[in-house]
């Protein structure tokens, strides 16, 4: 069973509202968070200086956290923009990936959105789900 602390688990749920605010309003960009031994937090936005969104960027921003400024971290986030399908629905979502350094995992957590066609409000869908434990970036 995957355990997710308090700690944690605030900073994946300030990611979800950040990210799902920003990919809502078309900036599809990873954010990396970072805790450090202080207490600070520290957000890095992932762009292409050509503005181009890829698939690779989701892996630079990996790459910041194991190879990087997350060498300093005791906690991170990683946010990115994709679908989730779940009963057959393919819904928008923001996933962010979090660690705790200590621990043998870390967490991919994913939090449905939509935008209303009036008001063009951001509009959580249910809770987040926990999507899977994965490899852990801080050594």
């Amino acid at each position: 069973m995957i355990e997710v602390s308090d700690e944690l688990w605030g900073l994946v749920a300030s990611l979800l509202d950040l990210a799902c605010d920003r990919f809502a309003a078309g900036e599809s960009n990873p954010i990396v968070m970072l805790v450090v031994e202080s207490g600070q937090t520290h957000i890095i936005y992932v762009e292409d200086i050509q503005g181009n969104v890829t698939p690779q960027l989701v892996d630079n921003a990996r790459h910041v956290v194991s190879e990087g400024f997350g060498k300093l971290a005791r906690l991170y986030a990683v946010a990115f923009d994709g679908y989730l399908t779940t009963d057959g629905e393919r819904s928008d979502a923001a996933f962010v990936e979090a660690g705790e350094r200590g621990q043998p995992e870390a967490v991919v957590f994913a939090q449905r959105y939509r935008v209303k066609k009036r008001s063009g409000k951001v509009e959580r869908v249910k809770r987040p789900l926990l999507v899977e434990a994965t490899n852990q970036l801080l050594r």
